[in-house]
């Protein structure tokens, strides 16, 4: 039977006005075993990691704690005194190799398992995931995503169908560089449909002073009615010398949207541009201007993008940036933009300010202005405030942008040992996916919290 360690369990209590957060540790008690298995017969492949119990879960005061150094299991409270233990992991090896099971996919390679713009794999939700490495051949791995599972059974009946629906991975390192073999079905669920296949290779080549990136991608995919070729060719470059900084790339890529389970960073695009930049301090002042040249070979144009001029002025207690940007100043319909940042610390007060304009000419037009003051009066308590004005309310979260203005005020108590109380007033909240909340009316709340790590 395990004991398992231990849990931090937040129990909310709602006192009077606010709540009281405080921990409750307890112990798991179970037995059981975990098992993994890899079938294949005449239907397809199949893998899998289940676990049972032979003493059920049973909840005492005391903790939780991983049973097995090959096992990776994950804890949660359904309800009071109800503890659930699901298996999200197995490790094991043989002499010569090494195995893991996730019932989870995750991110592989950005063509064949990537993922999407907030780090989630791109594979189907319920996709096993098996790695397999060899001591010998260091820097060789195998991955195979299990896309559709229940194929091989030892009694399959339908053995008309496709033996191969999944997805199976190659990786080899050598020196800097990965290279990647991969072969999939576009869609699994369908035996109608083609197989996929493809190569990549990524990697580094450092000169002293060229520095290069290098990325490259074959495949066959499948289009409207027939095969055709995807391609990704991504060149990139740094060299600094004396301030300057110049970063080419040559990037062409077609038919990349056709990848199934590509992250999202993959895109077409077929281009030559070169990012400049430069930078100067004579403290106090900082100078620095970046632009970025980029011909886009379909349809031909040229673009000359102004990422920005700086100029920031910092000394004891004050600091300021002024930036200016413009999308293409090629196109006279763009317009500068215009980014101000400030801080002004004198003990024990720190403002900090900014300010964006989408259009330097229309200065009453901004973007938002946003200032917040920071007073620590003692060790022990700190007070906070905070404005933020815009003049667009689809600029604020969806959830709550109902005026232009809004205003908080927070009072925190420290307790010591992670025991602290907070008092807040206002009508601005976040930010939520990096935009603010406005209110039409303020409210308050008082919290007492108590956090620790384990």
């Amino acid at each position: 039977m395990k004991k398992l360690l231990t849990v931090l369990v937040a129990l909310f209590v709602v006192v009077s006005m606010f709540a009281a957060k405080f921990p409750l540790t307890m112990e798991v008690e179970y037995a059981g075993s975990a098992t993994f298995s890899l079938l294949i017969d005449e239907a397809g492949v199949d893998i899998s990691g289940t676990y049972s119990f032979t003493t059920d879960p049973k909840l005492n005061l005391l903790g939780f704690a991983q049973p097995n150094a090959s096992l990776t299991l994950s804890f949660s409270m359904g309800t009071w005194n109800t503890p659930e233990i699901s298996l999200s992991e197995i490790r094991f090896s043989t002499p010569n190799f090494g195995f893991k099971w996730n019932k989870s996919p995750y991110f592989i390679n950005d063509y064949f398992a990537g993922e999407d713009d907030d780090g989630r794999s791109n594979l189907p939700g319920v996709t096993d995931t098996l790695k397999v490495d060899t001591k010998l051949l260091p820097g060789l791995e195998l991955y195979y995503a299990d896309l559709k599972n229940g194929e091989a059974n030892k009694e399959a009946s339908d053995v008309a169908s496709r033996f191969f629906n999944d997805l199976v991975i190659v990786k080899y390192s050598v020196a800097e560089f990965n290279i990647f073999g991969g072969l999939w079905k576009s869609d699994p669920e369908t035996d109608a449909d083609t197989y996929e296949f493809g190569v990549s290779a990524n990697g580094k080549v450092d000169l002293g002073v060229v520095k290069s990136d290098i990325t490259a991608f074959f495949g066959m995919v499948e289009g409207a009615t027939s095969m055709v070729n995807a391609v990704d060719i991504d060149l990139k470059a740094s060299y600094s010398m004396a301030g300057l900084t110049l970063e080419p790339q040559f990037k062409y890529g077609e038919n990349l949207d056709k990848l199934n389970y590509k992250s999202d960073s993959v895109v077409n695009g077929k281009y030559v541009q070169v990012v400049t930049s430069y930078g100067l301090k004579v403290d106090p002042i900082e100078f620095a201007v970046k632009v970025t040249p980029k011909y886009t070979l379909d349809p031909a144009t040229l673009t000359v993008k102004l990422d920005q001029v700086k100029v920031a002025y910092n000394t004891e207690p004050f600091a300021v940036s002024v930036a200016v940007s413009n999308d293409n100043l090629l196109d006279a319909s763009k317009k500068y933009k215009l980014d101000v940042t400030g801080k002004v610390v004198v003990d024990p007060v720190t403002i900090n300010f900014s300010g964006k304009w989408a259009d330097i000419t229309e200065p009453a037009t901004y973007t938002y202005l946003r200032a917040d003051a920071t007073v620590k009066a003692t060790d022990k308590l700190k007070l906070t405030g905070m404005v933020n004005m815009v003049t667009d309310l689809n600029t604020l979260h969806s959830s709550a942008n109902e005026v232009k203005e809004a205003y908080r005020l927070q009072v925190t108590y420290d307790y010591g040992g992670g025991v602290t109380s907070t008092f807040f007033f206002g009508n601005l909240f976040g930010p939520t996916g990096g935009k603010y909340k406005h209110y039409k009316h303020p409210r308050w709340y008082v919290e007492f919290m108590y956090k620790t790590s384990f």
